[in-house]
Parts: structure tokens; sequence; C-alpha cells
């Protein structure tokens, strides 16, 4: 009997404890998602413990219906780590929206879903927090914003700040996101893990996802992705930050929806930090835009929009009225920050193409790349860079490059005030740097690289390059810098140079591409380097440069070299000066001992210039061939000075050898113009020197060195009175006496002629002509004295007047006063 009670009691006990802890449970989760009556008799309605997709979830029920609209309006609204909750989607509904009209940011940390095939809105001014955990299972599209409204196309809007009540609500679809004066921010964390490395479209479920041609969107204050990663395959991403009141438009598209900021006058920063990863990438690339004050990549996150199977490549544009920063790697080293829109192995699309707008851009140990890999058939994407400022160092690269059987992108790179390059990467193994090409073994042609600033500085390694390593031809580079062009140095361990190139590989079959630089003043010192060539059988690319002036110091280069092919023609326009200092070099040469080749033409034309060189620093000039013709050198100048022409006898003479592998201009202390062919003296190339007939060093006079000390004629001892030495200072037209008074406005002197033989008067000169008042002849004589008469006037008179002086304080000085004391 009593274990029967006891059965019975402790059976009571279980059931109760069992119906407490589902009542508990429903109690939190009517606490984390809990609707408000804004909607009256339509508001929305909590059901948990349904059986959503195979699975238990809550489900949000009820709701008011406009039309294809259904819209929930909540207090709080928040889903716990391991929770599933999902809107339900009566048939018709297009769009779900919902509002939080509470004081509190939402944190979803579990699953937010929709039972049906409907897009999601979820607005909360007072910010969304998405944690690690948090996943979305969503058919449509899904826009998060902690915009204070959702506009209509009628001028309503569902607001969740003051929210009106249910007879404002519409049938109208969604055009924009109202937002207020201080938005929240919404961040999402993730653990770091959503690079990509494959080309499966679905390479990961850790990660907040939409369908295929659907739109995922975060926009609001700040936005913080720590560790987080967004994907979608093929869709589209939208990242925007907004600062104050503002307008974003919400265009319907085939993917979803496209946002606007025309309506948005100041934004706010967008941080992905700890390995955070943003990828649309898909069988065609997806689309993704980021817009934002400041935004910053950091950590080795990426933001991708790449093509992994045959389709055509998607758009990846990054916009910041301000600065974008990519900075560093993850802990392990094996992903950089950066932006991609690649072909993966295999596809058989296009590339994306990638757009970047800002004041300033930085790269630090990062990438930009819109690359073709190997495998992939199609044509590269595009990259474009619009900016103030860019600085890429640290060993970073923006790269528009081909390794499949498709041409490369074009690069091109608008920085109104400045591009700086700088450095290599810590082992020194990859050059900061601009560069498209053709690698090896693809059979595109290399693509356009186009640099427009005005001041471009290349320095300590990195480079600026543009070539082909397959069957293509080469890539052309074109530099614009109003200002001036400086490649400055090398890299650290002294095995790279700066500088600009053109090149084309040892295997590859096509010429190389042009290198055109245009600027104010170019200058290239200490090892750096403008080279276009080849190591193939084509022929090297031709140089141009267009500038007043350049300067070529210690161990700089212009060069244009071909193994087998013909060398590359150097074309120097030029208005006041080519200056050549320390071992540095112009030369456009062709051949080897073991192939044959033409040296190219060299043309300096600077007509109003001068090209100028120290005798006996080693610069030379040259368009020389090994087996093969020298080329022409042909200088058109206003005068040429510390350059010699110098013949392949002459070359021979100076070296003392006719060994031809030894006749190398660069061997002789001297600066030199060459054009020769060092194996066959029939094959000697020219050089033409059209410079004025006049030699302006012709009849100049050496100024003496050794300075006259005037002081030293003029005796200082006025104490020679023995000697009967005087000095008189009477004063003459109105000068005064010293320099140091005001000149005299009334001047007293008049000039009058003596006659010693009869004139006892005397005769006035008026005008500067003589009024002779007496016939007979006279004889101009030197004056001896001076007088005043009763007038005021000054007479000179033929003989010393002797007058008596009056009595005055000024004594002579002592003239012992001058020799010091004993």
């Amino acid at each position: 009997m009593k274990s029967s009670i006891l059965t019975r009691l402790f059976s009571f006990l279980g059931g109760l404890a069992i119906a407490t802890m589902s009542y508990f449970s429903q109690t939190i989760a009517l606490a984390q998602i809990i609707p408000d009556e804004t909607l009256g008799s339509d508001r929305s309605i909590i059901t948990p413990n349904v059986n959503v997709k195979g699975a238990t979830a809550d489900q949000i029920d009820g709701g008011a219906i406009r039309g294809s609209n259904l819209f929930h309006s909540f207090s709080e609204f928040n889903i716990q780590d391991g929770q599933r909750v999902y809107f339900a989607n009566p048939a018709g509904i297009t769009n779900i929206l919902g509002r939080v009209t509470g004081n509190n940011p939402s944190d979803i940390s579990g699953i937010l879903g929709v039972n049906g095939n409907a897009n999601l809105f979820l607005i909360n001014p007072n910010g969304i927090i998405f944690g690690q955990n948090a996943r979305l299972d969503v058919a449509g599209s899904f826009v998060a914003s902690t915009a204070n409204a959702i506009k209509f196309g009628d001028s309503r809007e569902f607001r969740a700040i003051a929210p009106q009540t249910t007879p404002l609500l519409t049938v109208s679809v969604p055009i924009g996101l109202q937002f207020g004066a201080n938005a929240g921010s919404i961040q999402v964390q993730g653990n770091g893990q959503g690079q990509r490395f494959t080309s499966e479209l679905i390479d990961t479920n850790a990660a907040l996802r939409v369908q295929p041609n659907q739109t995922l969107a975060l926009v609001g204050g700040n936005l913080a992705l720590e560790g987080a990663t967004l994907k979608t395959a093929g869709g589209r991403i939208e990242l925007g930050s907004v600062a104050g009141s503002g307008l974003v438009s919400l265009t319907p598209i085939d993917s979803g929806f496209a946002l606007g900021y025309s309506g948005v006058p100041t934004f706010g920063d967008i941080r992905l930090s700890g390995g955070a990863v943003v990828d649309a990438s898909g069988a065609g690339g997806g689309d993704i835009q980021v817009q934002g004050r400041r935004v910053t990549l950091e950590d080795g996150s990426q933001i991708e929009a790449s093509t992994l199977e045959a389709g055509a490549g998607g758009t990846l544009h990054v916009t910041a009225l301000e600065s974008i920063e990519l900075i560093g790697a993850t802990p392990d080293g094996q992903s950089f920050s950066a932006l991609f829109a690649q072909i993966y192995p295999g596809a058989t699309g296009t590339g994306g193409n990638i757009t970047v707008k800002t004041e300033q851009l930085i790269l630090q140990n990062a990438e930009i790349s819109a690359t073709f890999r190997e495998g992939a058939t199609g044509t590269a994407g595009n990259i474009t860079l619009e900016t103030g400022q860019l600085i890429v160092r640290d060993g970073s690269q923006i790269l528009a490059n081909t390794f499949g059987e498709g041409k490369a992108g074009n690069l091109t790179v608008l920085a109104h005030e400045s591009v700086e390059l700088i450095g290599t990467s810590a082992d020194n193994r990859f050059p900061s740097g601009l560069f498209t090409s053709s690698e090896e073994g693809a059979t595109g042609d290399g693509g356009k690289l186009t640099v427009e600033t005005e001041r471009l500085i290349v320095r300590d390694g990195a480079q600026i390059g543009a070539g082909t390593l397959g069957n293509g031809d080469g890539s052309s580079l074109i530099v614009s810098a109003s200002d001036s062009v400086e490649l400055i140095g090398r890299s650290a361990d002294g095995r790279r140079s700066s500088g600009l190139f053109t090149s084309v590989g040892s295997n590859a079959t096509g010429d190389g591409g042009k290198l055109t630089v245009e600027t104010g003043r170019l200058i290239v010192r200490d090892g750096a380097q403008i080279r276009a060539g080849t190591l193939g059988e084509g022929a090297a690319g031709n140089l141009t440069v267009i500038a007043r002036s350049v300067e070529l110091d210690n161990q700089a280069a212009i060069t244009t070299t071909a193994t087998s092919g013909n060398g590359g023609n150097i074309t120097l326009q030029l208005d006041d000066l080519l200056l050549l200092r320390r071992n540095s070099q112009i030369s456009s040469t062709a051949g080897t001992t073991q192939q044959n080749g033409n040296g190219g033409n060299i043309i300096i034309n600077a007509p109003k210039g001068f090209i100028a060189a120290s005798p006996n620093e080693n610069s030379d000039i040259a368009a020389n061939a090994f087996q093969g013709s020298g080329g022409k050198v042909n200088i058109n100048a206003a005068g040429i000075f510390g350059l010699k022409p110098l013949s392949r006898q002459e070359l021979e003479r100076s070296l003392k050898t006719t060994d031809p592998t030894k006749l190398d201009p660069s061997q002789l202390p001297t600066s030199d113009i060459t054009a020769i062919s060092q194996t066959n003296p029939s094959l000697n190339g020219e050089v033409n020197l059209n410079t004025p007939d006049t030699d302006p060093s012709q009849g100049l006079q050496e100024l003496p060195t050794d300075i006259v000390d005037v002081s030293g004629l003029i005796n200082q001892n006025l104490c020679v009175a023995a000697q009967g030495s005087e000095f008189i200072v009477t004063g003459k037209g109105g000068l005064p006496p010293s320099p140091y008074e005001i000149i005299s406005q009334n001047t007293a002197w008049e000039d009058w002629l003596i006659s010693p033989q009869t004139q006892t008067q005397p005769i006035p000169i008026t005008n500067n002509l003589l009024q002779q008042k007496e016939t007979e002849s006279t004889t101009i004589i030197e004056a001896q004295g001076l007088l005043k008469d009763a007038n005021g006037n000054l007479i000179l008179t033929a003989k010393p007047v002797t007058v008596t002086p009056n009595g005055t304080w000024l004594h002579p000085q002592d003239c012992h006063l001058f020799r010091g004391r004993s």
C-alpha cells in the first residue's frame, strides 16, 4: 500500500515538474519575442513548439495583412542560441515586415527564418546583434536595418519610432529605409573561418546566408563584422552605414533589391576584423555593394564576388567618403585582407569587375585581385580605383591577371593627388605594386594598366608591371603624372629594382607591350629602372617618355631589351633637360652571345633643352646589338655636354680589345653614345647629333678666382700731413657731401668761363651755350678757385682764392690717437 501511494505521489510530482518546465520554457520564449499592441486585433502571435521544416520551432503567426505585405510589430525581438524562430508565410504574401518599437537592441543568436518564400525585413533603431551561431533560413531576400521606418511608394511609412496604428499600413511595395539622427549599430560575430579555398558553391554553412539570386542587406549606423561570414551563392550582398537622417532607396531587381544612397548626406564606419568574410561567389559571380565613411578590412578579412562555374561575373563596389584600408593577414598567415573577383578553375564565364571609390585607399600586406585562374576559360574582370591618395606597401598588390585561356583584365588607377608604392613583403618575396599580366601557361593577351595622378612615387623595391609569360602579346603600361614621377632605390635585399616594367617571358611568343610615361619631372635614381623587355621570340615593346625634364642618377636606367627579337624603340620628348649621373644609362639593346636581335632606336628630341652628363661618371646612351644590327641614336637638342659619340673602332682602342664579348661601353669610365654591332662591324648603327652650329662655351672669358681687396688700395692713415695729403668735398648739383644726407632741392651750382687774357668780369654760360661778350679769342683753362659773390652765386676763378678763415670750435684730431696705447 505504501509503495503504491509513494509511486502515485512521485508520479504526480514528476508530472508537475514536467508541466512547470514546459511552462517556464514557453515563458522564456515569449519573453524573448514580445509583440506590442500597435496593430490592435492584428497583433502578432507567438506559437511555440511547432514543427517547421522537420524540427521544433517557435512560429510567429498573426500580423496585419495588406495586399502582398504582412506587418508584425514587437516591443522586444531576441532569439537565443539554439532557438529556432520562423515567420509564418500565408499564401500570397511577398514581403514580411517586422519592427521593434521598444528601447533595446535585438540579439539574434539562433536561427531566424521564414516558413515560405517571402522576403523578410527587420528594423530596430536601437541596434541589431547577430551572435556567432546566428543563422538565416530565408528563401527570399533578407534586409536587417536600424532605420526608423520602412518607406512605401504611396509616401506611407511603417515606423518603429512613434509607430502608427493599423489603418496607416499599405499594400504598396517598400521603396526605402528612412533613417533618423542616431541610428543604432549592427554587429555580426563569427568564427573567422569563412575564407573561400574551393570552387564549391556552398563551401560552408557557418554563415548568415541567403539563397542564390537573393539579397542579404545589413544597413545601419556603424557596422562591425567580427570574424563574421556573410554568404550567397551568386546573389547580392549590401553593407551600408548611415550616420544621420537620410533615405536609403530600395529598388527591386532580379536578385532581390539594389540599395541607393543618393539621399544620405552623412555616413558611418564599416569594419571587418578577425578574418571576417563577405562572399557572393556563385555559378556566375554575385554582386556586392559596400557604402560608408571609413571602410576597414583587417586580420585577413575579405570581400569576394568570384565566378565558380559558367556564368557572367558580378560586380564588387566599395565606396567610402573618407578612406578604405586593407590591412594584414590571418594569424596563420594563410589569408590576406583582400577584395576578390576571380574566375576559379573549371569556370567558363567572365570575371567580375571591382570598383573602389574613396578619398584615401591604403593597402598594407593586403591584396585587390581580379584573377583568371589556371584551367578557366573566358575573360578576366577589370579593376577601377578612383581615389585621392593611393598607398600600397609591405608587399601589397593590386592584380588583374590571367593564368587560363582568356585575356587578362584591365587595371585603371585614377588618383587626383598621389600614388605611393613602397617596399616589399617582410620576406622580400613579393614587391608592393600594381600588375596586369598573362601568366605562364595562359593563352590570352595581357591587360592594360593605366595610372593617372599628380605625383607617382615608387620606391624600395616596389613596382608597376604589365607583361605576359604566356602565348599572348604583352600588356601595355601608361603612366600620366602631371607633376612628377619618382622611381627610387631597390628592395632591402638589393635584388629587386623599383620601377616601371613591361615584359614578355622566355616561353612567350608575343611582342612586348608599350610603355608610356608622361609627366612634368621624371626622376629615376639609386638603381631604379624603366624597362620594356622580352626574353622570348618577340620584339621588345616601345618605350616613350614625355616630360619637361628627366634626371637619371646612381645606376638608374631607361632601357628596352630583347633576347632574340628586336630591341624596342625609346623616344624621349623633353622641354628642358636630360641629366645622366653616376653610371646611369639609356639603352635599347638586343641579342646575346647565343641569339640574334637588332638593337632598337633611341630618339631624344629636346630642341630647346640640353643633354648633359658628367664626362667621367660612365653614363651611357647605347643602341647596341651583339650579333644583329646596331640601332640608331638621333638626338635633337640645343646642346650636348659631357657625352661623346664612340665608334666601334674607338671602343676597341679604348678597351684595348677586339673580343666582341668584351666590347661593352659600360666598362669605360667615360660617358659615351654608341650604336654598334659587337660581332659584325658592317652592321654598326648610326649616331646623329643635331645641335646649333655655335658652341655656347666658345668666347666665354674665365673669371678670376682671386678677388682684389680694394680697401687695401686706400691708405687709411690720415696722419701723413707732412706729405700734404688732403680730401675736399664741395658738393655739386644738389648732391649732399654725405650719402647719409638727403638730396638738396636748391641747386647752387652754375658754370662760368674765365678768360685770363682779357676778362676781369665773369661770362655766364646758360643752357650749355657760350655767350661771348668780347670778340677777342679766349683760352679755356682749369679752374683753380671758388668764391661766392654778393648775390650768393658761386664763381670759379683761374687762380686760387686766398681767404682768412673764421675761428671754429672743431679742432683737428690728434693723429697719435690712431696708434693705440703702448
